[in-house]
């Protein structure tokens, strides 16, 4: 019998199609994709701010007009989540 994966196992799993750096930020969120999607970021509400085209390597967001606190991006096409932090 087959267990369902522990948080951990999830998280890396999720972080092998897009790395964030910059966490916590000010202004900008750097994102490493291994393939093109596209991206939303929610607040802590579940409330879409941001969706963002993001392409193969490095890529720069502005999140400079979100105020500080919590917030996920989520690769919309498999769904991986991952969550990062503004500070002011």
């Amino acid at each position: 019998m087959q267990r369902p994966p522990n948080s951990a196992e999830i998280q890396i799993e999720h972080r092998s199609t897009f790395l964030i750096a910059g966490n916590p930020t000010l202004d900008v969120l750097r994102v490493h994709a291994q393939k093109p999607f596209v991206c939303k970021i929610f607040n802590m509400h579940g409330v879409t701010v941001i969706q963002h085209s993001i392409n193969v390597g490095e890529n720069q967001m502005d999140v400079a007009m979100l105020p500080s606190g919590g917030y996920y991006l989520k690769n919309i096409h498999d769904g991986a989540v991952c969550r990062f932090f503004i500070q002011r």
